[in-house]
This record gives C-alpha cells, sequence and structure tokens, in this order.
C-alpha cells in the first residue's frame, strides 16, 4: 500500500505545481501581513481533504489555519506545519520574473516564498490526500498548522498557538520547508537577541561645531569595539548549531548635510547558541558599552535588547526523528539522512522549548538556498519527493488501516 499511495503521488505532480503556483500569487508580505486570503484559501483546501478546519486569528486580518485529520484512534497525534507569510521582495529591479506570479520554467517554480515558506504545505495536504485516496486511514491524529506573522517573530502566529494551548494534545512536530536537499534531519536551531544600540550627541549647525556633539563621530568607537566582541562570538561553535553569530547590520544617522546629528542607531543581529543564554549575550555587549563610559565620560550610550526565537535542541533519539529519516533515506534511494542542526533560528523553538515535545525540521528541496532573496525557487520534482517522504512518515508514524 505504501508504494501505491508512492506512485499516486508521483500522478499528482501537476497539482502539486499548481498549487504552490497559487500560493505564491497570495502577497501575504509581512510586514504588514496581510495573511488573510491565502489563509481561507487553504482553509478551503483542507475541508476538501477532509480536515476540520479553524481559524484563529490573533491580530486582525491575519488568521492562522488548524486542520485536523481525525484518526481511528487519535493516538499518536502529529503536528505538521509551515507559514504563510514572506518577507518583503526589495527592488524589482533584482528579479528575472515577478515574484509573485508563480512562474514556471523548465520544471522551476519562481516567486517570492517559494522556498520559505510556502515550499512545504502543497506537499504536506497532497501526502494526506494520496493516503485516502489509496483507500487507507490513518490511526493517529494529524494537525496541520499554516500560521502568520513567522517573519517577524510569530507574537500572532505560532508562538501565541503554543502557549495558548492549541497543540497541548499533539506529542511530536514536522517542521515543513525548503531548507535542505533531504540529506538532514534539523532538529535544533540558534535563538535571537534582537540588539539597539543608541549613541546621543547635542544637534547643532555644522558652522557651530562648538555647540553640539556629533553622535556619528561618538558611534565610531562603539562600532569598532562592538565588532571586536563580534570577532570573538563569532568563533564559538555548538555541537549542534555550529557558530553563534553576532554582525552590525544596520546604522541609522543624521537628518541634514548641515546639521550635527543628535542620535546614532547600531542594529545588532546576535544570534545565540543552545550552550548560551540571552541574560550572557545583553551582559558581554553592556560590558564593553560600560568599558567605552568609562573611558568617554560624555559618551552617552543605550543598549535594548529584545528577544526573539529561542535556541532550540530536540531529542535526536525520537520515534519521529527515526521515522523521517528512514522515510528520507527510502525516498533518496538509499542515500544516508543525518540529524543536525541550524544556524539560523526557527518557530518550532516555542513548540520545544514549551510543551517540552520533540520536533525535527525536514525537506527536499535542491534549489540553491534564496530564501529572503531574490529570484527565489524550486524543482517540481522536489514537491514530488518531499511529498512522498511526508506520506511515508504519516503512515509509518501514526499507522493505516483500510477505510
Amino acid at each position: 500500500m505504501e508504494e501505491k499511495v508512492l506512485e499516486l503521488i508521483d500522478s499528482k505532480r501537476d497539482e502539486l505545481a499548481s498549487f504552490l503556483q497559487r500560493l505564491i500569487q497570495f502577497e501575504s508580505v509581512n510586514p504588514p501581513g496581510n495573511e488573510g486570503p491565502i489563509a481561507r484559501y487553504i482553509a478551503e483546501r483542507l475541508k476538501e481533504s477532509g480536515f476540520d478546519v479553524e481559524l484563529v486569528e490573533v491580530a486582525e486580518g491575519r488568521p492562522n489555519v488548524i486542520g485536523r485529520l481525525k484518526g481511528s484512534t487519535g493516538k499518536p497525534s502529529l503536528l505538521v506545519y509551515g507559514h504563510s507569510d514572506v518577507v518583503p521582495v526589495g527592488d524589482l529591479a533584482n528579479w528575472t520574473y515577478p515574484p509573485f506570479e508563480g512562474k514556471m520554467i523548465n520544471g522551476e517554480i519562481h516567486g517570492r516564498g517559494s522556498q520559505d515558506h510556502k515550499f512545504p504545505i502543497p506537499p504536506l495536504i497532497i501526502a494526506a490526500d494520496a493516503i485516502r485516496e489509496v483507500g487507507l486511514a490513518l490511526k493517529g491524529d494529524l494537525v496541520l498548522t499554516v500560521v502568520a506573522d513567522e517573519e517577524t517573530g510569530g507574537e500572532y502566529g505560532f508562538r501565541w498557538l503554543v502557549e495558548n494551548g492549541y497543540f497541548d494534545d499533539t506529542d511530536c512536530m514536522i517542521y515543513g520547508g525548503a531548507g535542505s536537499d533531504g540529506s538532514v534531519v534539523v532538529i535544533g536551531a540558534n535563538g535571537q537577541l534582537a540588539t539597539t544600540v543608541i549613541v546621543r550627541g547635542v544637534g547643532a549647525h555644522s558652522a557651530s561645531l562648538e555647540k553640539g556633539v556629533n553622535a556619528i563621530v561618538k558611534a565610531n568607537k562603539v562600532i569598532t569595539k562592538l565588532q571586536e566582541l563580534a570577532d570573538k562570538v563569532n568563533v564559538r561553535t555548538h555541537p549542534l548549531t555550529g557558530k553563534a553569530r553576532m554582525s552590525i547590520n544596520m546604522i541609522q544617522a543624521g537628518e541634514k548635510i548641515n546639521v550635527l546629528p543628535d542620535k546614532c542607531v547600531i542594529t545588532i543581529d546576535r544570534r545565540i547558541t543552545p550552550g548560551e543564554n540571552f541574560q550572557d549575550a545583553h551582559d558581554e555587549i553592556q560590558k564593553v558599552l560600560d568599558q567605552l563610559k568609562a573611558e568617554d565620560p560624555e559618551l552617552d550610550v543605550e543598549l535594548i535588547t529584545k528577544t526573539g526565537m529561542h535556541p532550540v535542541a530536540s531529542d535526536p533519539d525520537s520515534e519521529l526523528v527515526k521515522v523521517l529519516k528512514e522515510a528520507g533515506e527510502e525516498i533518496r534511494g538509499g542515500d544516508p539522512v543525518r540529524v543536525t542542526g541550524s544556524q539560523g533560528s526557527s518557530d518550532y523553538s516555542w513548540y520545544v522549548n514549551i510543551l517540552g515535545k520533540p520536533a525535527a525540521a525536514y525537506s527536499m528541496s535542491s534549489a540553491e538556498r534564496r530564501g529572503h532573496a531574490p529570484n527565489e525557487f524550486v524543482l517540481v520534482d522536489d514537491l514530488v519527493k518531499t511529498a512522498k517522504a511526508y506520506a511515508l512518515t504519516y503512515m509509518r508514524y501514526l499507522g493505516t488501516e483500510s477505510s
């Protein structure tokens, strides 16, 4: 019966492709979000597939989709995940094809969100369709969620749903995506500490320099010392998620050419490994600023940090990881699949850290990694392979019986 399911998924190649093309055509850019239209479309598609569907609107116009395909026993219960929002496209001149057209050419589907993160949604759903259509029913419950607001931290999306008990009855989670070619099951990710350093000066006409304090000049030494810290941070490693990261990514200052800037804002992306913690990362940046203030009593500098997604290290020996690994190796023709982590941050951290249950990210996408970049694309062949891997995982983890 598994072979019949895989053969049926092969026949659904065009359906997988057209489904993803349609999802790309929804301009669910975050910020501001606008996930309503795509969420309602996915909800209707899930209903057609036999799911009981709920739309949970944490922020107005930004619903989260939760679908439950009830099994005959209800246990175990598997949560599978995608998110509907995408990042802005930037300068359209950098795109070969319109980012919201979903153009298919030579077996490739192009557009914003084709990788991050609309890629897994058709395979997650069509894998369940194929199981049902060959005359099988799942024993355990399959819970599928497509959430809003992932790209800005999940305050109105997955984090809120987890914190408010929507997935308490699930046993584990698959995070869909297009993050690897199928050679790895990812069970760990770094966290993020959003860091802002504000250097204040005194505004004045540049013809009267003595009356002002140039915030950019004051910030110069601050940036130099912060980069010295970053150089130390960026060689730290964790056995699962790799390197820690600290990067000065934005500087904002100045109002006019003949006015001394009274403020310089420095923005830092600090990625925290599972072996670190947010407070220590905050404190070591603050220590640099305190040393600078001791050297220059006139330096007016403030540190503001905000925790984003938390670092996460899930159970490498969970039953889910075992089943996903075996399914991936089978679809890859016996090529090994290893268990590893990611230097990026991920929504499944909320699930693992709040509920204490295992999660794993898996996909089979061989396209060049271009999530958040212009000319994002995926291969139709990879949609088919990913759907097959998900279908095997559903059947083997949840169990099946004749419908």
